[in-house]
């Protein structure tokens, strides 16, 4: 059984970094499902036994309410240049 050694897990890391910078790179906005709208207010909004909760869980039934999301421009910017390390560091010449 082959064992996978540290330039290994830094240069798929780095490439799945590269990969990931490059789409957030060329993705202006993402607009979620209803479902994933709804999954994503119960995580960050108000506890559901609030009177908050409650009207938001009250809007998010009756309505098909899409949430879109728009990555930071520096995102993609640090995903590139941290797998742009990590690749040339599992590269380099020596142990």
């Amino acid at each position: 059984m082959a064992t996978i050694n540290q330039r290994q897990w830094s240069l798929f890391l780095g490439l799945v970094l590269i990969v990931s910078g490059l789409v957030l790179r060329c993705v202006e906005s993402a607009t979620l499902t209803p479902e994933a709208t709804r999954m994503l207010a119960q995580i960050n909004g108000p506890p559901a036994e609030s009177v908050q909760g409650q009207l938001r869980q009250v809007v998010l039934d009756t309505n098909s309410v899409r949430k879109v999301v728009q990555p930071p421009k520096w995102l993609g910017w640090l995903l590139l240049s941290l797998g742009g390390f990590l690749t040339a560091y599992s590269v380099r010449p020596g142990g």
